[in-house]
């Protein structure tokens, strides 16, 4: 314990991030990860392989198509994913599947009618029955502030249903630590993430999943422009950002429903540096721990840890200038001891796909 507060220390004081202090693991903290329905054979591996350390595992399966229809994109009821579920099981971690819709439009219509809103919380149970599920995860995106009340709604009707079949209600949403979005997401019709109602969404839901990733279309700045230290900074999940998050969302979110969602994946962004100081960033890709570890060494640069509390470096491709944020096992772990540390209800990661830097599981469940 000794030399892992000292090694903390030290880090913390070169980059003036906060010293982790290893908070006990608070009493029945849930563990969970999302595995992704694009890695089939990795992720459902990893998943195996890493089961003790999980209460839940949530598959990234099902997704609303515009018409309203559900496609199950992993076809859970076959190899791989079939034995996965069979092993979780045995090994008393629950599934949980989450169910994915970005279409805000499409949703507005299907929740302003009642009969639709049926036809649409009945599919979902029955999919969730058909695996022998524990409950069901909802992850609606790109969601509209005017439409607030119709989600509200919605999450009211679907809680009801599903506990009559004994199933739960896990809510994800978006991050935000702000009543309002800015003014900038405001013009660009990007408010998504201010489209809970937090107050109702605690009372209907059993569990409350924020994604405390993708940052940068979610921040509170007024535009992306800042430079921070004097060098690119364009961090997927900034650890001041995400305690600001929870420092919000507590406000509102009973701490035993509150889950933090950890992104175990980093961004590759190509800055521009303005005239009038700072710069401006345009996202690329997503890039795995290990996929960007390769970029560095190929361009012969090493990752450095600032303060966001994530690996980070810049490079040029095809004469542009890139900077590349990576979440590895110690930016995971600032997270997760926070989550302890307010003692909320656990942790979900985002993603397990056999691309995770693989010391993380040096730190889950400590």
């Amino acid at each position: 314990m000794f030399k892992k507060l000292f090694f903390s220390f030290l880090l913390a004081s070169l980059v003036n991030i906060p010293l982790i202090t290893f908070a006990a693991m608070p009493a029945n903290f849930t563990i969970s990860a999302w595995v992704p329905y694009w890695a089939k054979t990795a992720g459902s591996k990893s998943a195996t392989d890493h089961l003790k350390y999980f209460n839940e595992l949530h598959p990234f399966s099902y997704e609303v198509q515009p018409d309203g229809t559900i496609i199950d994109r992993m076809k859970l009821d076959q190899t791989p994913y079939k034995e996965l579920i069979q092993t979780a099981k045995k090994n008393n971690v629950k599934i949980i599947p989450t169910f994915l819709w970005t279409g805000p439009i499409a949703m507005k219509n299907t929740f302003s009618d009642n009969t639709k809103t049926q036809t649409h919380i009945n599919k979902i149970i029955e999919l969730a029955q058909s695996i022998g599920a524990s409950g069901v995860d909802i992850d609606y995106e790109g969601k509209r502030m005017e439409d607030k009340a119709l989600y509200a709604s919605f999450f009211e009707k679907l809680s009801k249903a599903l506990h009559t079949k004994n199933l739960t209600l896990s809510c994800t949403i978006q991050a935000t630590s702000t009543a309002t979005p800015p003014a900038r997401l405001i013009k660009l019709k990007a408010t998504a993430p201010w489209s809970d109602d937090l107050v109702k969404m605690n009372k209907y839901c059993d569990t409350v999943r924020l994604m405390a990733y993708d940052q940068m279309p979610q921040t509170t700045t007024s535009i992306w422009t800042e430079a921070k230290d004097k060098k690119p900074y364009a961090p997927n999940s900034d650890i001041a950002w995400v305690r600001k998050v929870l420092d919000y969302n507590l406000k509102f979110i009973d701490k035993n429903k509150l889950i933090l969602g950890i992104p175990t994946y980093g961004w590759d962004t190509q800055y521009t540096k303005l005239k009038t100081g700072g710069y401006s960033y345009e996202v690329m890709k997503s890039v795995p721990f290990a996929d960007g570890m390769q970029v560095a060494k190929d361009n012969n640069v090493k990752p450095i840890r600032d303060a966001s509390g994530g690996l980070s470096f810049t490079y040029v491709k095809n004469g542009t200038n890139r900077v590349v944020y990576l979440a590895d096992a110690t930016s995971v772990q600032y997270a997760y001891e926070e989550a302890k540390r307010r003692k909320i209800k656990g942790v979900t990661l985002f993603k397990i796909d056999g691309a995770e830097d693989q010391q993380i599981w040096n730190i889950l469940g400590k």
